[in-house]
């Protein structure tokens, strides 16, 4: 990681605007649309910051990318209540420029959810519903297909990793079966998750820790599948 990078993450100011230029896309018209919204919305300094910060960003490896999200994370709690409900609206802004939500700043979102967002909004309580892995077998499907094409854009290793994690989850064989890149959407897969979401922990935490460097290793070195699994867990 670039040491203009790291320290910009440690500081609350510099923070902000290192996930502003994460979330800056790499299409020139795009990209200046986002920025023109950003600098009619924000303040004079957090654009001149996003501008300094947005080179650096996007000549990154795409692996970076959330592990440098992660790095942010103590310095944005130091904002006041106020500065967070600016920059969430500021994010929410940027991620819908172009009209789509990509799987990176669906992943971003929820790492604000869960790591950030508790902080300064209440949250409901609420108890899991859910303790039997087999009745949870499709959403954990719906999850683990998209996590594994993502990882491995090719069949016969994209289908070999959703076997690992539907093994895991299950505890032996499955009849469940991979289905085409296409058929795999992100609203399924927001579906899936909050599902999950409402199980016990042991059951959360099945799919991910009973085999994990197998199941990380038939991923390979994806872009954001370790992270996607992380989700898991929110």
């Amino acid at each position: 990681m670039p040491d203009l990078l790291r320290l910009a993450a440690q500081e609350p100011f510099s923070a902000r605007s290192l996930v502003y230029a994460l979330l800056v896309n790499p299409l020139e018209d795009l990209r200046e649309l986002q920025l023109i919204q950003l600098k009619a919305s924000a303040e004079p300094q957090d654009f001149a910051e996003t501008l300094r910060l947005v080179c650096p960003v996007q000549a990154l490896p795409d692996t970076h990318r959330l592990p440098l999200l992660e790095l942010t994370m103590p310095a944005l709690r130091q904002m006041s209540l106020r500065q967070h409900r600016v920059f969430r609206a500021q994010i929410e802004a940027l991620m819908i420029a172009d009209q789509r939500l990509s799987l990176f700043e669906y992943t971003l979102r929820c790492v604000l959810h869960r790591h950030l967002d508790a902080q300064f909004l209440p949250q409901r309580q609420t108890r899991p519903v859910h303790n039997s892995p087999q009745k949870l077998a499709q959403p954990v499907a719906t999850v683990l297909a998209l996590v594994a094409w993502e990882g491995q854009p090719q069949s016969d290793p994209a289908a070999r990793a959703f076997d690992i994690g539907m093994r895991s989850h299950i505890g032996g064989d499955h009849t469940h079966r991979l289905p085409r890149r296409g058929e795999c959407s992100l609203a399924e897969f927001d579906a899936g998750l909050r599902t999950l979401n409402q199980s016990v922990p042991a059951i959360k935490r099945r799919g991910v820790v009973a085999r994990p460097a197998e199941l990380r290793g038939a991923l390979g070195t994806p872009t954001f599948s370790g992270s996607l699994l992380a989700l898991l867990f929110w």
